[in-house]
């Protein structure tokens, strides 16, 4: 029994796709690349510093839960606390996260572009279709 590939995408999809990657590894190294040119922006005034295991925080939110509570620690003047993150993501190493956000952040892109492009094709076969229609008085 023999299997047959069959290409799901054609060569310019791929071409798409390949080139979305490109750009994607190429801003992502770029956005790495970032902080250690531009650095951190600090505020005028300095808040007290917290340490935490012999590491020293600028400040610190306090999160309960029904089960427990998580504790962020920040190195910034404040603590992101957003309802769109997931509970205790903020505790991940932040260049794992910059990897992980930009690594989804391609991956969408690239299904938008490629369903865009699907989609396109069809409105391409839709308006090359031509009638020829005779008008008889």
């Amino acid at each position: 029994m023999k299997f047959k590939i069959t290409k799901i995408l054609s060569a310019r999809q791929l071409k798409k796709a390949r080139y979305g990657m490109y750009c994607g590894m190429l801003f992502c190294l770029l956005s790495l690349g970032t902080k250690y040119f531009l650095g951190e922006v600090d505020a005028a005034e300095e808040p007290a510093e917290l340490k935490y295991n012999d590491e020293v925080f600028k400040s610190a939110s306090q999160v309960n839960f029904d089960r427990g509570r998580i504790v962020y620690y920040s190195k910034n003047i404040e603590v992101c606390n957003s309802t769109y993150l997931i509970p205790g993501i903020a505790l991940m190493p932040r260049g794992f996260l910059a990897i992980a956000y930009g690594a989804f952040l391609i991956y969408l892109f690239m299904g938008i572009g490629i369903i865009s492009d699907i989609f396109m094709e069809s409105i391409e076969k839709i308006t090359a279709r031509k009638e020829t229609i005779t008008v008889t008085d």
